[in-house]
């Protein structure tokens, strides 16, 4: 696992673009995908299904009446022309074109003139390594039409798609309320399949740290935890966009609020794994700390017990060995045999004091 890419700009934006800008100005902050922008309508009701794409605002039809539903797909918000011809064909505030094109702004929920508009996170991950990605998920719902907009185009709505095709579930034959609920909740449905990534991840660095913590191991844990923070950062506002959700009594009618009411116990959820993960990490780090500051205590009372044992044995070897023409015991004719029988009865003795004192 090793840090790649910028990390400083996937935790705070360039927001500097904006500088000077008066309010409501459309203005992109953030990567600017090489590919074109693309719309793509949806038409559809019981009976029916109309799909296709286009580039152009003049090619979206006109607004369809009851029961049908339009969803309105803009894939790349960094096409700054296109986004505010959508709002003066849609009559959408400049305040709020500003919002989706600022891919770092705070998940929230308003009520605008023309309908409820939400923004949420797409959380996304490489295979390799735990660089956790957030791109911005705008959605205006107004009458019959729900407008959505994606920085890069999210896999995960295939799944909406098919289930229009194929007519099963309640989307088609629900209205734009649902659909907007559907969105939302494969959203936030996604994290889960996330936090499984984290968690594996978790579990092997818990296995490192108990068989064998290394150096690496706890760079590993650092770059875990950061990305921790970095799902917090937003994961915890989405969870208080889902409860205000949940409190309207406007944007929803009754037969979507036990579903909403759904999606808010999900985003509890996640939020919860994300607290839990959080604390194993630190967890983690603090017990590598200790485990580390046991290893150089133990290596200190080693080092302090050789110091013990051979200090006395190097104060008599150089004091007998001083170089003195008369000195006492000089003569001795068993003396260096006396003297290696002390000295190892003192080892020995010093060997099985410590021993006594459980110091090893």
């Amino acid at each position: 696992m090793s840090p790649r890419g910028n990390v400083m700009f996937r935790f705070q934006k360039n927001r500097s673009l904006k500088t000077g800008f008066p309010p409501g100005t459309v203005v992109h902050i953030g990567e600017s995908p090489s590919c074109d922008a693309v719309i793509t309508v949806t038409i559809y009701d019981a009976d029916k299904m109309d799909v296709h794409a286009t580039k152009s605002v003049e090619d979206i039809p006109p607004q369809t009446s009851e029961p049908s539903v339009t969803w309105i797909r803009v894939i790349g918000v960094h096409d700054t022309p296109l986004i505010e011809q959508l709002g003066e064909r849609f009559e959408i505030d400049s305040l709020i074109l500003e919002d989706i094109v600022n891919t770092a702004q705070r998940p929230k929920i308003e009520r605008t003139a023309v309908g409820e508009f939400i923004i949420l996170k797409h959380f996304w991950y490489e295979q390799e390594g735990i660089e956790i990605s957030a791109e911005q998920f705008s959605l205006l719902l107004s009458g019959r039409i729900i407008i959505t907009f994606e920085e890069r185009e999210i896999p995960e709505f295939d799944w909406i798609i098919k289930r229009l095709r194929t007519g099963t579930g309640r989307l088609r034959s629900s209205g734009p309320e649902y659909l907007a609920y559907a969105l939302m909740d494969i959203l936030v449905d996604h994290s889960f399949g996330l936090f499984e990534v984290i968690g594996g991840i978790i579990e092997e660095l818990e296995s490192e740290l108990i068989e064998a913590p290394r150096r690496e191991t706890l760079n590993d844990l650092y770059l875990v935890r950061r990305e921790l923070a970095f799902l917090y950062r937003w994961l915890l506002p989405m969870d208080e966009v889902i409860g205000k959700l949940k409190r309207s009594d406007t944007m929803y009618g009754e037969s979507v609020i036990p579903f909403v009411d759904d999606l808010c116990d999900h985003v509890q959820q996640v939020v919860e794994t994300l607290d839990l993960y959080r604390e194993i990490s630190n967890a983690m780090i603090d017990s590598f700390r200790a485990e580390i500051s046991r290893r150089a205590n133990e290596t200190m009372k080693t080092l302090t017990m050789v110091a013990a044992i051979f200090l006395p044995l190097v104060f008599a070897v150089g004091f007998f060995g001083m170089n003195f023409r008369y000195f006492p015991g000089i003569a001795w004719q068993n003396g260096v045999f006396i003297i290696t029988v002390v000295l190892m009865l003192f080892i020995f003795g010093a060997l099985a004091f410590f021993k006594w004192r459980k110091w090893f």
